[in-house]
């Protein structure tokens, strides 16, 4: 983890309305926001430049190629071969092999993913705790936590 890039803060606190039941905690989540809360989504648009479908991915070759994985292909290069990162409708695309072209994700990937953060802290007193989050496909979020926030990191 890069020292520049801010985590995310859990924070436990006692919820008066909840005295006397089995959990009297509440938990809310802080985000750091962009660049620090990132992730990626798939794109729904068509993804073509030149009238020419980049569908196939940056690796793959047009459906209409017609040399069948020869070693030296006569098909016009496309501008998107090879790369991981592309330019389609006024967005930069990132290629991810099973998604497609996908783009930034808009908002926070760790609360939209209805996480039970406080099994985190269940062993914690109340207190402000960073927590690193882990974003390795859209249904997956793990979070890890860090320690107490300005615990000596």
């Amino acid at each position: 983890m890069s020292s520049d890039r801010k985590l995310h803060v859990l924070v436990k606190r006692i919820d008066p309305e909840l005295q006397g039941a089995d959990d009297e905690y509440a938990y809310d989540l802080e985000c750091p926001g962009p660049p620090h809360c990132t992730g990626w989504q798939e794109c729904d648009q068509p993804h073509e430049v030149g009238g020419v479908s980049a569908a196939n991915g940056p690796d793959e070759p047009l459906d209409t190629c017609e040399c069948d994985g020869c070693l030296v292909c006569s098909c016009p290069s496309l501008p998107w071969d090879g790369v991981e990162e592309f330019e389609f409708h006024g967005v930069v695309h990132t290629w991810h092999s099973g998604y497609g072209w996908t783009v930034p994700y808009n908002g926070c990937v760790v609360r939209e993913h209805d996480l039970e953060e406080h099994d985190l802290l269940l062993d914690e007193p109340p207190g402000r705790y960073l927590v690193d989050a882990e974003w390795p496909e859209p249904e997956e979020v793990y979070l890890e936590l860090v320690g107490p926030e300005g615990g000596g990191e």
